[in-house]
């Protein structure tokens, strides 16, 4: 589960993702990992998307391995 002041940071992964030519990942979830800057918090990512659907969309990034929990 996503909290709204969670941090979340890029992982190898992740970056290889981004450099790739093409995109394992569908639109919505690149979009987001390409956000991801090791200081917007959760909460930060939700106007991006609609109501509720942030948090999910981060946590699908985490469980893939394309984002960590900042330290």
């Amino acid at each position: 589960m996503v909290d709204d002041t969670d941090i979340f940071v890029m992982t190898d992964k992740g970056r290889a993702e981004l450099s790739a030519e093409v995109s394992k990942l569908p639109a919505k979830l690149r979009r987001c990992l390409d956000m991801v800057d090791g200081a917007r918090t959760a909460g930060d990512f939700a106007p991006n998307f609609r109501p509720g659907e942030s948090g999910a969309v981060l946590e699908e990034l985490r469980a893939g391995g394309y984002i960590a929990r900042k330290a």
